[in-house]
């Protein structure tokens, strides 16, 4: 009776071993492969570290019951007989973990291929606010009223205005449709949006760009979206200047001003909600976001071609 007691508690705790272990293993990889985007590797890595840890747990537990219910010595461990045995129930296993992770596969892609689904139409969403945002009228009257008052006090800036101008509205036609585009590019056009603004605010607005490596790619207009919430949401005056840095942090850009924050009527929000969508879909890195009484801070991470 009390054997039968052992092997009840000793079974209870190989099977939770079992469970809780197997369910650690595939939540780390759920947490680092997609069903999507890497399935095969995704699978066959998950396979082999389950089917690993569970050979072991098996192996153990056939160990536990030559010695303890057949009365077996090591000699015997070593045995023809428990080399069968074992590879009996390694079998057993390795079919069943097929049958499971199969099922889950099946489960998992149909999820993901859904859930990039959803994204995708959120990113043609984004695609379209972000377009939006650029051609926005009020955008365009402050750079004509900024232009018209250039063309009677300097001819010469307000020449280099207009090409400016059109540098932004040429990059925002031609990128409006796509999900990438180099960094290099986006700092670029990042130049000639802060220029524009520059005019508009004078010695108002100060930016400070350090960004020591381009070959990287990035969601167009999200460094300009990130501008342009600092401008919107925050005081700009002599008395109180803004300052956006835009600086390389690893394998972040970072965008970062100081707070001074006014109520804006009709604020949405969807501005950095949309770069959140984006970066979702292009890849599984994050943005982060730091803010503090004095400071805030938006860490992009910067893309490769086969982070996508």
């Amino acid at each position: 009776m009390r054997r039968l007691g052992y092997q009840l508690v000793f079974g209870f705790f190989i099977s939770l071993f079992l469970w809780v272990g197997n369910g650690m293993i595939t939540d780390w990889f759920d947490a680092r492969y997609s069903w999507v985007n890497d399935y095969v590797k995704r699978f066959w890595l998950n396979f082999l570290a389950v089917f690993s840890y569970s050979s072991f747990i098996i192996v153990v537990f056939n160990i536990y019951i030559y010695l303890n219910l057949r009365g077996a010595t090591w000699e015997v461990i070593f045995s023809k007989g428990f080399y069968f045995d074992s590879l009996v129930s390694l079998m057993i296993c390795a079919i069943i973990c097929l049958f499971l992770f199969g099922l889950q596969f099946l489960g998992g892609w149909r999820e993901s291929a859904l859930v990039a689904e959803k994204l995708k139409s959120e990113q043609l969403t984004s695609q379209f606010e972000a377009l939006k945002t650029q051609l926005n009228p009020h955008f365009l009257f402050n750079s004509l009223n900024a232009l018209s008052t250039l063309i009677y006090k300097d001819q010469d800036t307000a020449s280099l205005f207009t090409d400016q101008l059109s540098k932004v509205y040429r990059y925002v036609l031609e990128n409006q449709s796509e999900e990438i585009v180099p960094l290099s590019n986006e700092m670029a056009f990042t130049d000639a949006y802060v220029f524009l603004q520059q005019i508009r605010f004078g010695d108002n607005l100060k930016v400070n760009v350090d960004v020591s490596d381009t070959n990287f790619v990035i969601p167009p207009l999200a460094l300009q979206m990130l501008i342009e919430n600092a401008i919107k949401h925050n005081v700009i005056s002599k008395e109180h200047p803004l300052t956006i840095s835009i600086r390389s942090d690893g394998d972040f850009i970072a965008i970062k001003n100081n707070l001074q924050k006014k109520k804006v009527e009709n604020s949405t929000g969807i501005g950095l909600d949309n770069i959140k969508k984006r970066f979702q879909y292009l890849s599984n890195k994050e943005i982060k976001i730091n803010e503090t009484s004095a400071n805030y801070e938006v860490k992009l991470p910067l893309l490769n071609i086969d982070d996508r």
